[in-house]
């Protein structure tokens, strides 16, 4: 298990909208499981998919400290600055069932507190289009960004066809994703990536031009969630973002996957995040050129797997929630998300629950001060 806020239709100057995919087929934990971790390969950090678990990224075998694929420019470099974003993971598959605490976005926020969510995921629907959950649920959607919510959307995860890998080109992939925000009046973004075959440098240059297109076009703001081990992003996490500034987009937000280290490393979660994020933060300094300490310290976000993780004594508690967001407030990170909101409550099943809950919303809790 890389963001943007919605703009209500009627006030943009395009009707924009979101959408979202439904690829995870009703699992509610939907995170996926690649290799390492089951043979103990060290790898960088947590991915997001379709098949109830969450685990360490195959995805790249460069060193994280790597910078051979800095940024040649300057232009698109800014953090989000100001406040710290909260929005943990909404599961678009989740929408409407009642075996959850809340059945949608503003009950979520009636009963929770809560006022921001990142919809995952928004997946290819057969070719070089979008997923339509959120149009499916755009009376939910429209309700929660009228009472002030903070919605994004997020593209890609661990499984699926990405839209990027389903379109032939960046004018395509801009095509697609501006189709999107114009049917759903979403303009935050975000883009999950984590599979090795759309992490080339072709890859990585062909999304990051179609995106700076859509984003010179119709205003989008552009965040990349990536896996990260505590000494930083791999090489091909690193190169997504600078491919991405090399074609001009301006980033919000780095957004760490900060959870599936491996096997070998069951200590504190928290303190394993916040030294993710330094490692991080000094890559986007040394690979972005003009980037001040503040705007790379703005432009990172965190995202925990809440409570039991797959990797065996992998558990984030809420007292390394608390680390984390002491760290967060004290760097004025950026974001601050989670995966995810429907697993916050008491359970045995880290699947559907955090396992560590005595209550529902209480990693929530400990985060919405930042709201």
């Amino acid at each position: 298990m890389v963001w943007i806020r919605l703009v209500v239709a009627a006030l943009c100057v395009a009707a924009f909208q979101l959408g979202c995919s439904s690829e995870c087929g009703g699992n509610a934990s939907c995170v996926h499981k690649p290799t390492s971790a089951s043979t103990g390969t060290s790898a960088a950090g947590g991915t997001f998919g379709s098949n109830g678990t969450s685990t360490s990224s195959s995805t790249g075998s460069a060193s994280s400290t790597s910078s051979t694929s800095s940024a040649s420019g300057t232009s698109g470099t800014t953090g989000s600055g100001g406040a710290i974003e909260f929005a943990p993971y909404f599961e678009t598959w989740a929408w409407g069932d009642s075996s959850y605490p809340f059945t949608g976005l503003v009950d979520l926020k009636n009963k929770s507190g809560v006022n921001g969510a990142t919809i995952a995921f928004v997946l290819s629907n057969g070719g070089c289009d979008t997923t339509q959950d959120v149009e499916q649920n755009q009376a939910d959607v429209d309700a929660f960004v009228a009472s002030g919510g903070l919605l994004k959307a997020s593209f890609g995860g661990a499984d699926g066809t990405y839209v990027d890998a389903a379109c032939n080109t960046a004018s395509d992939f801009a095509s697609a994703v501006s189709a999107f925000v114009t049917a759903t009046g979403m303009t935050d973004l975000d883009f999950d990536v984590e599979q090795a075959p759309v992490m080339t440098t072709s890859a990585n240059q062909k999304r990051g031009q179609g995106l700076a297109t859509v984003q010179a076009q119709l205003g989008i703001k552009v965040s990349f969630t990536l896996p990260v081990d505590t000494t930083g992003l791999e090489a091909n996490g690193l190169d997504v973002v600078v491919q991405a500034v090399n074609a001009g987009v301006t980033i919000s937000h780095v957004n760490l996957m900060v959870m599936d280290y491996g096997p070998s490393q069951t200590g504190s979660m928290g303190t394993y995040a916040t030294q993710a994020l330094t490692a991080t933060q000094a890559q986007l300094k040394a690979n972005i050129p003009g980037l001040s300490d503040g705007a790379a310290w703005a432009m990172l976000g965190a995202t925990p797997m809440i409570g039991q993780n797959d990797t065996t004594g992998e558990i984030f508690t809420l007292t390394d929630a608390q680390t984390l967001l002491d760290f967060a407030q004290q760097n004025q990170i950026g974001l601050l998300s989670f995966w995810s909101i429907q697993r916050d409550r008491p359970g045995t099943d880290y699947n559907d629950s955090s396992t560590v809950n005595t209550a529902d919303y209480q990693f929530a809790d400990v985060f919405k001060v930042v709201q």
